[in-house]
């Protein structure tokens, strides 16, 4: 299993992952809103670590990265997230 804080600990978080392609449709995958919560962080950096297909796609495992540091819900962002 994926270990989400230990990983953190020993990588340098990446706070954007796209891959690149000239088409003009495109993915982009958000996680990490609640930062106490960590199933969608840890899919989204498995999925980072996994990715190889043709399809460009932006991942941002880490919304809420006040949050995710103090293991809470708190978002600045709440009710101005875009």
């Amino acid at each position: 299993m994926f270990d989400l804080l230990n990983y953190f600990r020993s990588a340098p978080t990446p706070h954007v992952w796209h891959s690149h392609s000239t088409q003009q449709s495109r993915v982009l995958i958000t996680a990490g809103v609640d930062g106490d919560e960590y199933d969608g962080i840890c899919a989204a950096q498995a999925l980072i670590q996994s990715y190889n297909l043709p399809i460009p796609i932006t991942i941002i495992p880490i919304v809420n990265i006040p949050g995710y540091l103090s293991h809470t819900s708190y978002n600045p962002l709440d009710k101005r997230y875009p």
